[in-house]
C-alpha cells in the first residue's frame, strides 16, 4: 500500500511539473526563479529614491529581464538598469523604458509625499 501511495504521489508531482511546462513553456524551477527575480527587482525599485517603481513593468524569462515603462530622464533609466543587473540570477537586461516629458500636471505626482514615508 505504501508503494502504491508513493507511486501515485510521484505520478501526481510529475503531472504537475509537466503541466506547468505544457502551459507556460517553462519548467517549474524557471518559473520560481523568474518570479523571484521580478520580485527582487521591484523591491529594489520600491526602496530606491531614484526610481519610480510604479512606472516600470518588469518581466523575466530564464533570467533575461525586460523593463518597459516610463522614466523621468536618462539617469533614472541607467539606475533602473543597474539595479536590475545587480539582482542574483539575472543574465541580461533589455530596456524599453521611455523618457516621459513631464508637464506641470504630471510633476505633482513627484511633489507629493509617499504614504509610506
Amino acid at each position: 500500500m505504501k508503494k502504491l501511495s508513493l507511486g501515485l504521489a510521484l505520478l501526481f508531482i510529475s503531472f504537475q511539473l509537466t503541466g506547468c511546462m505544457a502551459i507556460t513553456g517553462k519548467r517549474m524551477g524557471a518559473l520560481i526563479d523568474d518570479t523571484v527575480i521580478v520580485s527582487n527587482i521591484k523591491g529594489k525599485y520600491m526602496f530606491s529614491n531614484d526610481v519610480h517603481a510604479f512606472w516600470i513593468d518588469v518581466d523575466s524569462h530564464n533570467g533575461d529581464v525586460v523593463l518597459i515603462g516610463s522614466v523621468q530622464n536618462r539617469d533614472e533609466e541607467d539606475i533602473a538598469i543597474r539595479l536590475a543587473k545587480n539582482v542574483e540570477s539575472v543574465r541580461s537586461v533589455t530596456s524599453f523604458l521611455k523618457i516621459k516629458d513631464l508637464g506641470e500636471e504630471d510633476q505633482t505626482i513627484y511633489d507629493q509625499e509617499s504614504p509610506l514615508d
